[in-house]
């Protein structure tokens, strides 16, 4: 090989591992919407692994509320049928690193799906509580959800099995049923 190819190719080798470098070390907008995301588990229903690893058995985190049906946003307005969490702190820290665990289990057929998200960029203030939207919507407390999940387009009465976990305190769960009939079903 002639050196000027050398040189070119070593040139180019060094964008691009800059480029890698740089996307690796870019931390992900807050609260990043599922449409923007390219992870499996938004488009492809499936049985994904829950990823917590919690031992904890001290208090701190509690699920206050959990619903999946007659969904209202932050003005009141009527909003799609999704999985809403209110996630309560109960210390006197401020709490990050959440991550939700899910199973949505058909009661008819059997079949079941199972999500795993991490909160990225939410954080709960001492003493304070959070919503958390499973709705691929945008802004504060929005995550990403399958829109192609049996939980979107349920026939039958859904069951959903919810752990929630922030570090250093014990995670908590929490069962919540889904109608059947989909998102915008008057419940």
């Amino acid at each position: 090989m002639n050196k000027k190819l050398l040189i070119a190719i070593g040139i180019v080798a060094a964008v691009i591992i800059g480029l890698v470098g740089i996307r690796l070390t870019t931390a992900p907008p807050k609260y990043q919407a599922a449409s923007n995301s390219t992870d499996p588990q938004y488009t492809a229903p499936g049985l994904y692994p829950n990823q917590i690893v919690n031992n904890s058995t001290a208090p701190g985190i509690v699920i206050k509320q959990a619903i999946t049906e007659n969904n209202v946003d932050a003005k009141g307005n009527v909003v799609d049928d999704h999985l809403q969490l209110t996630l309560g702190n109960t210390t006197s820290t401020t709490m990050s690193n959440l991550e939700v665990y899910y199973v949505i289990t058909d009661t008819k057929t059997g079949q079941k799906e199972s999500y795993d998200t991490k909160l990225t960029g939410m954080t709960i203030a001492p003493g304070a509580a959070a919503d958390v939207h499973f709705d691929n919507g945008s802004g504060s407390g929005h995550f990403p959800f399958n829109k192609n999940s049996i939980l979107a387009t349920p026939r039958n009465i859904l069951n959903i099995e919810v752990e929630v976990s922030a570090p250093g305190y014990a995670p908590q769960q929490i069962t919540v049923k889904k109608a059947a009939g989909g998102s915008d079903k008057v419940d």
